[in-house]
């Protein structure tokens, strides 16, 4: 089992980018997790200006950290009916220290059959008009049906099993990577105090040279409700010792 990216999800105007920045420099292997929605971002400016000036400090710098959009509330909806977002295609356009695309994975947090009724042949075209980047899916238990018809269809993307839908609830039982040709993920409930046990549990389902990632955001926020580095920092490298 090889870890990809440790993803640390939740950051946002309330994190020091010089902070966040040099913890990604101490370890390449995070992620930065960002949530991005109408919510969020159109009502709320500041988390559209400090994205911005993240992106500036990362092209000043010359650096390209992992940085990932996860898509929520109406987004998600626009997203998979084509509609035009000019906020996020702004996001999506940017590019990083290195020329690269600054965000380099998209997540929708869509759930099937609660807030989100997707058309399959448009939100297959909606994966294709974004295939500049791979897009991660939630897989669980209401979505999994869909996601299996995607993959049947070729569509490339990757997969993040969380059966808890976003609670941060740790999954009663572990499962191995859904598709042999998707980047699998694991979320729900990881912290800096369990990573380590639950990566020992993916080792006996996941094959050794396997590529997998795991995100964690909940249990990262401080007391204040918002993202924590020193906790980041504890998850990291709580979960790299695990896999040595």
């Amino acid at each position: 089992m090889v870890l990809k990216y440790i993803t640390c999800s939740g950051a946002n105007e309330h994190t020091n980018i010089d902070d966040l920045l040099a913890l990604v420099k101490e370890y390449p292997i995070m992620e930065i997790g960002i949530q991005v929605s109408e919510k969020k971002i159109i009502e709320n400016p500041a988390r559209f200006d400090w994205i911005t000036a993240l992106h500036e400090k990362v092209v000043t710098l010359k650096i390209a950290p992992n940085i990932a959009l996860h898509v929520n509330g109406d987004w998600v909806q626009q997203f998979a009916n084509r509609a035009i977002i000019p906020e996020l295609d702004y996001f999506l356009t940017l590019r990083n220290g290195l020329k690269d695309c600054f965000i380099k994975r998209l997540q929708v947090n869509f759930l099937i059959g609660n807030n989100h009724r997707i058309n399959f042949g448009r939100f297959c075209q909606a994966m294709t008009d974004h295939s500049a980047r791979p897009i991660v899916l939630p897989y669980n238990e209401q979505n999994s049906a869909f996601v299996h018809k995607l993959h049947s269809k070729s569509i490339k993307f990757d997969c993040l099993y969380d059966s808890s839908h976003g609670e941060g609830i740790l999954p009663q039982q572990l499962q191995a990577p859904v598709f042999k040709d998707c980047l699998q993920g694991y979320s729900g409930g990881l912290s800096a105090d369990n990573v380590a046990e639950q990566l020992q549990k993916l080792s006996l389902v996941v094959k050794s040279k396997r590529a997998i990632y795991i995100d964690a955001e909940g249990k990262l926020k401080g007391n204040d409700g918002h993202l924590d580095l020193q906790k980041c920092k504890a998850y990291i490298e709580n979960a790299l010792s695990a896999v040595k």
